[in-house]
C-alpha cells in the first residue's frame, strides 16, 4: 500500500511525456535531425522546477539523464523543438557542469551518466561546441541553463547558474528504454 501511494505521488509530480523528436517532433519525420544520433534518443520536457541534483535523479528514475548534446545540430534541433511545443520556456538545466574547485571555475564539461557497469558513475567530456551568452560564463554557478523564445534576445544561449537554483529540465534517454516514464 505504501509503495502504491509513493508511485501515485511520484506520477502526480511529473508532467510531460517522452518524444522521439526525429519522428514525432515536427510536421514531417526527420525535418530537423537528418543524419544525427538523435534518431536513437527521445526527449522529455519537465516544466516542474527543482535543483540540478533532484532533476538529475528524476531523469535517472526513467533511465534517462539531463540532456547533453553530441553536436551543434542536435542542440539546434532540440532548441527548435522546445520553442515549437512550449514557445517561451526556461530557463532549464542542460547537462553541463563545471569543476567545483575555485581554480577551475568556468571549465565546463558535458556531464553524462555512465550506463555500463564497468564505467565510472559519471563521464565528463569536453565541449565540442559552445553557445554562451555574451556575458557568460560569469563564474557564479557550476551548472548551465538555457531558455528559448522567439522574442527572447538570449534564446538558445547558455548562462551559468547555481546548481541549487530551482529550474526546469529536459531529459534524454535511449529509444527502447523499458521504464515507460511519465505519460
Amino acid at each position: 500500500k505504501f509503495l502504491f501511494t509513493l508511485l501515485l505521488f511520484k506520477a502526480a509530480c511529473v508532467t510531460g511525456y517522452w518524444v522521439n523528436v526525429c519522428e514525432d517532433g515536427f510536421d514531417s519525420p526527420n525535418e530537423c535531425c537528418d543524419e544525427t544520433n538523435m534518431k536513437d534518443h527521445e526527449y522529455w520536457i519537465q516544466a516542474d522546477t527543482s535543483n540540478f541534483k533532484d532533476q538529475w535523479r528524476l531523469c535517472d528514475d526513467y533511465d534517462g539523464s539531463v540532456v547533453t548534446f553530441e553536436s551543434r545540430k542536435e542542440y539546434t534541433c532540440i532548441m527548435k523543438w522546445v520553442n515549437k511545443v512550449k514557445g517561451k520556456f526556461g530557463p532549464f538545466f542542460i547537462g553541463i557542469h563545471n569543476e567545483e574547485t575555485e581554480f577551475m571555475k568556468n571549465l565546463f564539461q558535458w556531464y553524462r551518466p555512465a550506463r555500463k557497469a564497468d564505467e565510472p558513475m559519471v563521464e565528463q567530456t569536453d565541449l565540442t561546441f559552445t553557445a554562451w551568452a555574451p556575458d557568460s560564463p560569469k563564474g557564479t554557478g557550476d551548472c548551465v541553463v538555457v531558455q528559448v523564445g522567439d522574442a527572447d534576445p538570449r534564446s538558445g544561449l547558455w548562462t551559468d547558474a547555481k546548481c541549487s537554483d530551482n529550474q526546469a529540465v529536459i531529459c534524454e534517454r535511449d529509444l527502447g528504454t523499458k521504464e515507460p516514464g511519465p505519460e
